[in-house]
């Protein structure tokens, strides 16, 4: 996949047009009617998003923490068979575009054969342009345009904001399954405070982006992807309240393995959720606890053996 940066002229594309928070099904529904269109025009499917969340400039601190940031984005996308993907800046001046000035502007950079977004896009100065407006835009422009339905589960449309609260609730299976992936927290290793290697539960302390969204605080099933290999893991999220210090913390720790990973990128796929953050009464509380949680980790991959593979 091909990563751009504010394209200034490409030779014609399918073009799938939105933010891309989390590629969740609904997403991923309209990212496949964009292969098949692609298939259709014989020309390369481009993905246009902006960066930053337009509240980040507008109004910072009502901003969403991010299901995916640009490099877990990037990967799904590609994952996804996405040939091009070209990320625009978004600005006070961006934002003060009028609709059909957008349009004007996604037609000469990309040349579209055919554009495709969700039932709910909006674009252009205070949102004033919608997928009516798009459609206008396309038969006047012989631009073949399609509007890609909500995609429903439990009666209710897959939406960032719903996934959002779910995670917040730690209710795991329901964020991978309105995701169609696994929840993943993804950052480099880091010097803790060399806690868990005292108590003998050496855990890789995972700094992550600071707009990433984070779950429910508490401890939980995971696999450790590092590289080319995976391992089953415990996470603990939260403020460690038994010891105190250093803000919201992102602990894993490899069960029955010795890994050495400071400095080193690592990906945490979040499978199950295993219990609230806890204050306990002192280490041996808390070690007794971990014990617990990886003889509960262990446990859930013997029975789950086809997650690893």
């Amino acid at each position: 996949m091909q990563r751009l940066v504010d394209p200034e002229k490409l030779d014609g594309c399918v073009l799938a047009l939105g933010m891309f928070d989390g590629v969740h099904r609904g997403h991923q529904a309209l990212i496949m009617r964009g292969r098949e269109l692609r298939d259709t025009y014989g020309v390369p499917l481009t993905v246009c998003t902006f960066e930053p969340h337009p509240l980040m400039v507008f109004a910072p601190e009502r901003a969403p923490k991010r299901l995916s940031v640009p490099d877990e984005r990037d990967r799904l996308m590609e994952d996804m068979d996405v040939d091009i993907l070209a990320v625009h800046t978004f600005t006070r001046e961006v934002a003060r575009t009028l609709p059909e000035d957008f349009l004007e502007e996604l037609k000469a950079i990309y040349a579209p054969r055919a554009i495709v977004c969700g039932y709910n896009f909006t674009f252009g100065y205070r949102g004033q342009g919608t997928v009516d407006t798009l459609q206008t835009f396309g038969k006047a422009n012989g631009i073949h345009t399609e509007v890609v339905d909500a995609v429903c589960m439990d009666g209710q449309p897959v939406s960032s904001t719903r996934i959002r609260d779910a995670l917040e609730k730690g209710q795991i299976h329901d964020v991978s399954r309105l995701l169609g992936h696994a929840y993943s927290l993804e950052g480099r290793v880091v010097h803790g405070l060399g806690l868990g290697r005292t108590l003998g539960f050496a855990t890789a302390n995972v700094e992550l982006p600071e707009e990433k969204a984070l779950p429910r605080f508490g401890a939980y099933v995971a696999v450790m992807v590092c590289g080319d290999h995976a391992y089953p893991a415990m996470v603990n999220i939260g403020h460690h309240p038994t010891v105190p210090g250093g803000g919201i913390k992102v602990e894993a720790h490899a069960v029955d393995q010795e890994l050495a990973l400071y400095d080193s990128i690592v990906r945490l796929e979040l499978m199950d959720f295993l219990r609230a953050e806890t204050k306990f009464d002192g280490l041996e509380a808390l070690k007794a606890q971990l014990q617990r949680d990886c003889a509960e980790v262990r446990t859930w991959f013997q029975q789950r053996s086809e997650v690893m593979k």
